[in-house]
Protein backbone atom coordinates (compact mmCIF):
# COMPACT_ATOMS: atom_id res chain seq x y z
CA UNK A 1 0.00 0.00 0.00
CA UNK A 2 1.14 3.16 -0.57
CA UNK A 3 2.38 5.67 2.51
CA UNK A 4 -0.12 8.21 1.37
CA UNK A 5 -3.05 6.08 1.13
CA UNK A 6 -2.89 4.78 4.88
CA UNK A 7 -4.79 6.11 7.10
CA UNK A 8 -3.83 8.11 10.53
CA UNK A 9 -5.08 4.79 12.46
CA UNK A 10 -2.28 3.13 10.51
CA UNK A 11 -0.06 5.22 10.28
CA UNK A 12 0.09 5.69 14.28
CA UNK A 13 -0.42 1.84 14.88
CA UNK A 14 2.72 1.19 12.39
CA UNK A 15 4.47 3.35 14.46
CA UNK A 16 3.65 1.91 17.59
CA UNK A 17 4.53 -1.83 16.64
CA UNK A 18 6.87 -1.48 13.99
CA UNK A 19 9.75 -2.28 16.52
CA UNK A 20 8.70 -6.05 18.18
CA UNK A 21 7.74 -5.81 22.30
CA UNK A 22 11.00 -6.96 23.59
CA UNK A 23 11.80 -8.94 27.75
CA UNK A 24 13.48 -5.55 28.38
CA UNK A 25 11.05 -3.50 28.14
CA UNK A 26 8.60 -6.00 29.82
CA UNK A 27 11.18 -5.42 32.71
CA UNK A 28 11.22 -1.95 32.30
CA UNK A 29 7.40 -1.15 32.37
CA UNK A 30 7.36 -3.94 35.44
CA UNK A 31 9.83 -1.46 37.24
CA UNK A 32 7.99 1.59 35.97
CA UNK A 33 4.71 0.35 37.14
CA UNK A 34 5.60 -0.75 40.42
CA UNK A 35 5.31 2.57 41.72
CA UNK A 36 2.71 4.05 39.19
CA UNK A 37 -0.80 3.52 40.88
CA UNK A 38 -1.05 6.63 43.18
CA UNK A 39 -4.02 5.70 46.17
CA UNK A 40 -5.32 7.47 49.73
CA UNK A 41 -2.65 5.44 50.55
CA UNK A 42 0.37 6.25 48.50
CA UNK A 43 1.97 4.44 45.77
CA UNK A 44 0.68 0.81 45.13
CA UNK A 45 1.96 -2.04 42.41
CA UNK A 46 -0.13 -1.33 39.08
CA UNK A 47 -1.75 -4.89 37.74
CA UNK A 48 0.34 -5.52 34.67
CA UNK A 49 -0.28 -8.50 32.88
CA UNK A 50 3.86 -9.85 32.99
CA UNK A 51 2.70 -13.30 31.64
CA UNK A 52 0.71 -11.93 28.66
CA UNK A 53 3.40 -10.12 27.54
CA UNK A 54 6.04 -12.76 28.14
CA UNK A 55 3.63 -15.24 25.90
CA UNK A 56 3.86 -12.21 23.14
CA UNK A 57 7.39 -12.04 23.03
CA UNK A 58 7.89 -15.81 23.03
CA UNK A 59 5.02 -17.10 21.01
CA UNK A 60 4.50 -14.23 18.61
CA UNK A 61 8.40 -13.19 17.80
CA UNK A 62 6.79 -9.85 20.15
CA UNK A 63 3.80 -8.63 17.93
CA UNK A 64 0.84 -8.34 19.41
CA UNK A 65 -1.98 -10.74 17.90
CA UNK A 66 -4.73 -8.68 17.36
CA UNK A 67 -6.49 -7.41 14.54
CA UNK A 68 -7.69 -3.58 14.52
CA UNK A 69 -10.18 -2.47 12.71
CA UNK A 70 -11.67 1.58 12.42
CA UNK A 71 -14.42 3.28 10.69
CA UNK A 72 -13.24 4.86 7.47
CA UNK A 73 -11.36 8.50 7.79
CA UNK A 74 -14.57 11.12 6.89
CA UNK A 75 -16.83 8.73 8.82
CA UNK A 76 -19.67 10.19 10.79
CA UNK A 77 -18.97 9.22 14.46
CA UNK A 78 -22.00 9.93 16.77
CA UNK A 79 -21.52 9.93 20.70
CA UNK A 80 -20.52 6.70 22.41
CA UNK A 81 -20.14 4.83 18.68
CA UNK A 82 -16.65 3.25 18.62
CA UNK A 83 -14.90 4.45 15.83
CA UNK A 84 -11.94 1.52 16.42
CA UNK A 85 -12.48 -1.61 17.69
CA UNK A 86 -9.27 -3.91 18.82
CA UNK A 87 -9.88 -7.76 18.64
CA UNK A 88 -7.33 -10.68 19.94
CA UNK A 89 -7.06 -13.14 17.71
CA UNK A 90 -5.93 -15.66 20.80
CA UNK A 91 -8.43 -17.01 22.85
CA UNK A 92 -7.94 -15.78 26.30
CA UNK A 93 -5.60 -12.94 25.60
Amino acid sequence: MIQDELSELQRILEKLFYEPVTHAEIDEAKRFLAHAKVTMEGFKEYEFPEDMWRTVVDEFNGRPPIQVRGLREGSIVYPNEPAVEIISMVEDM
